[in-house]
C-alpha cells in the first residue's frame, strides 16, 4: 500500500516503485482522477493506464477531457485503456455515442451485479472469490488477463531494447589505438555517446530502456 501522505515527491515514488518492482511482477495503483505531481509521476511510470468510464454524461465528458490531457502530455494511445463499468446499464446513452466520444472502442467491459458485489463487500470477501462463476467475476478475470498480456508485451519490448543496447555497447569497446576522429565515428555508428577519446575509451548508450511494471 502506497501512503500518499509520505510519498510527497516524484523522487519518493521512484524509490517506492523501485522497491516494489523487486518484490512483485505486477503493481496495481488505484488512483484518483485528480492530476497532481504525485499522480503524474505514477502515470509516467505506468506501462498501462486504465480509465474507468460509465454511461454517464458527466463521466464521459471528464474522460474525454482527460484523454485530451494525455495526448498533450505525449502518452501514446496504446498506453491508455478504457474499461466500461456497468456495461449492461447504458442509462439511455447509446454505446455508439461513447465510442465516438472516445474515438475508439473501449478495450474492456464489466457487467453489473450489484447484489453480489454489495454482499461480498459487506462480508469482506472479494466477489471474484465469493462467486467466481458470476459474469462480473469472469469480466474482471478476463480484464486482468488482457492487461497482464499488455504488460508482458511492454516488458518484453523493454528487455529487447536492453539486450540491443548491451550488444551495441559491447561492439563499441575501443581496445586498439585509434584517432579521435575514428573513435568518434565508431561510437556514432553504434548509437552511443563517446565519453573518452583515448585508446581505452568507454562507451555508454545514448538512451537507456527502463522496464516499467506499474499500471
Amino acid at each position: 500500500v502506497i501512503d500518499y501522505e509520505e510519498a510527497r515527491s516524484a523522487i519518493d515514488l521512484d524509490t517506492i516503485l523501485s522497491l516494489l518492482r523487486r518484490v512483485y511482477n505486477v503493481i496495481v495503483i488505484d488512483m484518483s482522477s485528480h492530476l497532481n505531481d504525485v499522480n503524474l509521476a505514477f502515470l509516467d511510470t505506468s506501462d498501462t493506464i486504465v480509465e474507468i468510464v460509465t454511461y454517464d454524461s458527466t463521466t464521459i465528458h471528464n474522460t474525454v477531457a482527460m484523454a485530451d490531457t494525455f495526448r498533450a502530455i505525449g502518452y501514446p494511445a496504446s498506453k491508455v485503456h478504457y474499461l466500461v463499468n456497468r456495461a449492461d446499464s447504458p442509462g439511455g446513452i447509446d454505446p455508439g455515442d461513447l465510442e465516438r466520444a472516445l474515438g475508439r472502442v473501449p478495450e474492456h467491459r464489466v457487467m453489473s451485479d450489484g447484489m453480489l458485489v454489495v454482499q461480498a463487500n459487506n462480508e469482506g470477501v472479494p466477489f471474484v472469490l465469493a462467486n467466481p462463476a458470476a459474469v462480473v467475476s469472469q469480466d474482471i478475470l478476463r480484464t486482468a488477463e488482457e492487461l497482464l498480456g499488455s504488460a508482458r508485451v511492454a516488458a518484453s519490448a523493454a528487455r529487447q531494447l536492453r539486450v540491443r543496447a548491451a550488444s551495441e555497447s559491447s561492439l563499441c569497446r575501443l581496445t586498439s589505438p585509434a584517432s579521435g576522429k575514428r573513435a568518434a565515428t565508431r561510437a556514432s555508428s553504434c548509437g552511443v555517446r563517446l565519453i573518452s577519446g583515448t585508446s581505452n575509451s568507454t562507451c555508454r548508450p545514448a538512451a537507456s530502456a527502463r522496464s516499467r511494471a506499474a499500471w
